[in-house]
């Protein structure tokens, strides 16, 4: 038995890390111990992703076309003369009567009243009443559930919300509002740390412009004598007639001395001084 268990998480962690990270994501936080779960909750999420991309998209396309219509409505265009013989038409009244609180029943309707003439509110037929309809009842009269209420408020969220409890179970209306509220909290958060991220990137990237930027010094006075750029003094290095490398000074292979610590009596190879930077490279290829 511990087997088959094993076999069955292993399956539903297979499944669960293998999906897109779009839906991976929001079942993060659930615990899926079966593969059916995991696969359930899935198509749920990719159900409800999709749903939510084609919100945005239609967004995105009516807000198009109220820009559209509000550049067309810029352009003034004068009306075309068909015909000036034709009779101006008077704008369409409204027919609709408006209603008012019945004698009987006290509601605002119009037609006939229901209390009054003894006919079903379900099916408007005469012979029984709204409690006795053989016809299914219309939704305004179903009396609401738990149930009911909980995946009203729940499809009524906001999607920046509603997409973080797809794959959540939430059986009652005080459940899906106590995680409606603190994902928006923590949505919340989320923005103000990306929002700050920004403003911080922005700031380093202008402090690192204004340093990149060079500026003139500033003439305090006129009448300060103007310095003259610094000569080389150093001497110019010709060819050494001994060793026929370029060098100023004594020559170390005629005067016999250490390359490395100027002394006579022995040569850079026996020298007891550690080797300078510019001989350890030359020592290290020759070794090499």
């Amino acid at each position: 038995m511990a087997i088959a268990t094993d076999t069955e998480e292993r399956r539903a962690t297979r499944l669960k890390n293998g999906l897109k990270y779009g839906i991976r994501k929001f079942l993060t936080a659930v615990t899926l111990d079966t593969y059916g779960q995991v696969l359930d909750k899935a198509q749920r999420v990719e159900k409800d992703v999709e749903a939510g991309r084609k919100y945005y998209r239609d967004q995105r396309q009516k807000r198009g076309r109220e820009e559209s219509s509000s550049r067309d409505k810029d352009v003034v265009q004068q009306p075309k003369r068909r015909n000036n013989n034709l009779a101006i038409k008077e704008p369409a009244q409204n027919t609709q009567k408006p209603t008012v609180a019945c004698k009987t029943c006290g509601k605002n309707h119009s037609g006939v009243c229901y209390w009054e003439s003894g006919a079903c509110f379900n099916c408007q037929q005469q012979g029984h009443r709204i409690r006795d309809c053989p016809q299914p009842l219309k939704p305004q009269f179903i009396q609401d559930t738990e149930e009911r209420r909980a995946t009203r408020l729940k499809n009524g969220l906001k999607y920046g919300i509603r997409k973080f409890l797809t794959a959540v179970t939430l059986d009652t209306y005080g459940q899906v509002l106590d995680k409606a509220q603190r994902v928006e909290k923590d949505v919340e958060a989320g923005r103000k740390y990306y929002r700050d991220q920004r403003q911080k990137r922005g700031r380093e990237e202008s402090s690192s412009r204004d340093k990149d930027v060079v500026q003139q010094p500033k003439r305090r006075n006129n009448n300060l004598a103007i310095k003259e750029p610094a000569q080389n003094t150093q001497k110019p290095t010709v060819a050494c007639k001994t060793c026929g490398k370029n060098h100023s000074g004594v020559c170390y292979w005629e005067s016999g001395a250490c390359f490395n610590c100027q002394q006579q009596g022995h040569r850079i190879r026996d020298c007891p001084q550690p080797l300078k930077p510019q001989f350890i490279q030359g020592y290290k290829n020759a070794a090499g």
